[in-house]
């Protein structure tokens, strides 16, 4: 008891000196009477004031090198303004990787114009030049304008037949080769809120398939009854959208809306019946939590195309489901039609510095119209990505839950 008693007198008094002392900014020499939890409080104290540098990991640093090369701009512009640089990444979805050689220069006409040429061709034979010459500093900042004019061969298209109830053994191929030019403009009128516009040509021509693991389209389907396939169309488009994105982050959210839509106006140079019209929006929702270091990524979106009256969509220009960034658990293109939805959520965790684990699950479908559309497929799967605010340079991850999966998937791109 005698024991207790003396503890109980020496212990108060250091409880109320400690509710009188001002903030301590540096830790007071100790004395063998100090109690070791009242040493470690003011070390604490000690340490709060002094704020230090982050110092990036050894990955991050790696990254840092990479995201120029990998990533699109702004990333690659602070280090390639001027002058030859490589130009990475896929043509098209399913394209495989594509690289090739790149000029850039920016601050022509007194540093009103960007210029931006390149190529590149993958493993697969799909090849794309491109050039742009864009205006972005317009108006302090806030106006957009330039033009474009591509010019892309893709020899290997996937085609498996219309709707959600497509076969996947009348799995085809056929080549498409595109022309498009044309202006675009962008007003920023506030903060994370822009218009967007635009006005251009496009020539399309189509071919048999070079993949000589399938059929080429001819030996399966007739392909006189195929909307567009005949021909070489081409079309005169105005497009007209909007987008709002007040995401922490845009390259790599982590909380924040990011909602975008669009309309487009096809219509035909060559006096085929091939008018219509074309609509899509997706709305992103990031929601965080524990200090960041947990992210829910909600997704949905919607594609629709309308044909005027006696009118069709050609099949290429049809929305489609499957691949690396919509339903991974299918192939590329393995769901064609004239509408598409799709919802997709994910939930992103910090493991280190550079890297994050991520779990997800999707649904979607396609039909001839919005009303119209088949039953919901669905897939979920894991997988790691790496980057920085400024983006995700390389996902990894695997699909599982449809009778096509397990697929894997090595990208250098973010899901969305």
């Amino acid at each position: 008891m005698r024991l207790v008693l003396f503890a109980l007198a020496t212990l108060l008094p250091v409880g109320a000196a400690a509710q009188t002392v001002p903030p301590i900014v540096a830790a007071p020499a100790s004395s063998a009477e100090t109690p070791r939890a009242e040493l470690l409080r003011q070390a604490r104290e000690a340490r709060k004031d002094a704020v230090r540098p982050y110092q990036p990991s050894t990955l991050e640093k790696w990254i840092a090198k990479a995201e120029p090369y990998l990533m699109t701009a702004p990333v690659e512009r602070t280090t390639f303004r001027r002058g030859f640089y490589p130009k990475v990444g896929g043509v098209t979805s399913g394209s495989g990787w594509a690289v090739g050689p790149g000029y850039r220069h920016e601050g022509l006409a007194g540093g009103l114009i960007d210029v931006d040429v390149f190529t590149r061709a993958s493993w697969k034979k799909y090849w794309q030049i491109e050039g742009r010459a864009e205006m972005p500093r317009l108006n302090e900042g806030r106006t957009t304008a330039g033009v474009f004019a591509r010019l892309r061969d893709l020899p290997q298209e996937d085609f498996f037949g219309f709707g959600p109830e497509s076969v996947r053994d009348d799995r085809v191929s056929f080549g498409l080769r595109e022309f498009a030019g044309g202006v675009f403009a962008e007003q920023r009128l506030a903060e994370g809120l822009s218009l967007e516009g635009g006005a251009e040509y496009v020539r399309a021509g189509t071919r048999a398939g070079s993949d000589k693991d399938y059929p080429s389209i001819e030996q399966v389907f007739d392909t006189t009854t195929l909307p567009g396939f005949a021909g070489r169309p081409g079309f005169a488009v105005l497009r007209a959208g909007a987008r709002f994105d007040r995401t922490d982050q845009p390259g790599n959210p982590r909380s924040g809306p990011r909602y975008a839509a669009e309309v487009s106006r096809w219509r035909p140079q060559d006096g085929g019946a091939s008018s219509f019209n074309a609509l899509s929006a997706d709305l992103q929702q990031y929601l965080s939590f524990l200090h960041n270091t947990r992210v829910i990524a909600l997704r949905a979106a919607v594609w629709h195309t309308e044909p005027s009256g006696g009118s069709v969509v050609p099949l290429y220009y049809q929305p489609t489901l499957g691949g690396s960034h919509t339903l991974r658990g299918y192939r590329e293109f393995r769901f064609r039609d004239r509408s598409a939805l799709l919802f997709q959520a994910e939930y992103r965790y910090h493991l280190f510095p550079g890297g994050n684990g991520v779990v997800f699950y999707e649904a979607g479908s396609v039909g001839p119209s919005l009303g119209d559309l088949g039953s919901l497929k669905s897939d979920y799967g894991f997988g790691l990505r790496f980057g920085t605010a400024a983006g995700v340079f390389l996902r990894i991850e695997a699909a599982f839950g449809t009778p096509e999966s397990p697929r894997f998937y090595v990208k250098l791109s973010d899901a969305f």
